[in-house]
């Protein structure tokens, strides 16, 4: 990792900061990924209900998996704010929805659960002492999330408003989404990262560039997550062998090798190792 200025947050506003997985089993979950990613788990001891911080073993919060009672299940990614009531007023002018009231997390912040007028769920969080999360797009780390979504125009639109989120369209069906202004301050923590990108090969402002929204036809629109893995074929099998399923057999696209899973309990999310050139 690289040092961080104390000046410049690691996540600004607008900023995806943090995944979870809430579920009413998050003992066998914790398991399940632990024995997967080879993350290891600390328990919050002042959380309102069951929450684990999952760490790689090199060290770096990666993720958390948490009880929950009733409402969504699954994997959230939660976006850095500023002020979450604000928010709040933002998603319900834009015909979303406030899923879960907010409350205290993450060392005096706060965050909540919305609906998205197409149904998909994700979170927002404000501030508190912890950053969000210390390792990302490395092995066995969160990578990315991607809007599954049957109506491309009217998703931008709404996150455009909530976020101030901008897209560009990649292809037919996929759209980049930026933050403007973040390559500035991942150039801050990173020197040479736009021209690496670049270099690369990524498209014009790449480095801005905070999820992805594809056009998809499934029942439920839904945030997808994805994580960096070393060898997407050999954690797909690993996967089967703890009790998951592969919905797609790994496969290369756009430099990647790509697999689609679910875990025990039937939530999907992505693995991908990226190959450029």
């Amino acid at each position: 990792m690289t040092s961080t200025p104390s000046d410049v947050p690691r996540y600004p506003h607008g900023v995806p900061a943090w995944m979870d997985l809430l579920t009413a089993e998050p003992v066998p979950a914790a398991e399940f990924y632990g024995h997967l990613f080879g993350w290891r788990f600390r328990e919050l001891e002042d959380a309102p209900r069951p929450y684990r911080v999952a760490s790689l073993p090199e060290g770096g919060d990666v993720a958390g998996v948490g009880a929950l009672a009733i409402g969504n299940p699954g994997w959230t990614m939660y976006v850095r704010v500023d002020d979450l009531d604000a928010i709040e007023h933002r998603v319900r002018d834009a015909g979303g929805l406030v899923r879960e009231p907010s409350h205290e997390a993450f060392d005096g912040g706060r965050r909540t659960r919305f609906e998205d007028p197409a149904g998909a769920v994700f979170g927002a969080w404000e501030g508190g002492r912890h950053a969000g999360a210390e390792v990302v797009n490395v092995a066995n780390s969160w990578n990315f999330n991607e809007l599954h979504t049957p109506d491309l125009e009217a998703a931008a639109a709404f996150y455009g408003s909530v976020f101030g989120w901008e897209t560009t369209e990649v292809g037919p069906d996929l759209r980049m989404v930026r933050r403007p202004g973040y390559s500035d301050v991942l150039e801050r923590h990173d020197p040479g990262i736009r021209a690496r990108h670049a270099e690369a090969g990524a498209p014009p402002g790449f480095t801005d560039a905070v999820a992805w929204i594809a056009a998809t036809a499934e029942e439920t629109p839904r945030w997808n997550v994805t994580f960096a893995v070393d060898d997407p074929d050999g954690v797909a099998a690993r996967a089967r062998e703890l009790g998951g399923s592969v919905a797609t057999e790994p496969f290369d696209v756009r430099g990647s090798r790509v697999a689609e899973l679910a875990d025990p309990q039937g939530f999907p999310f992505t693995v991908s190792r990226w190959s450029p050139g």
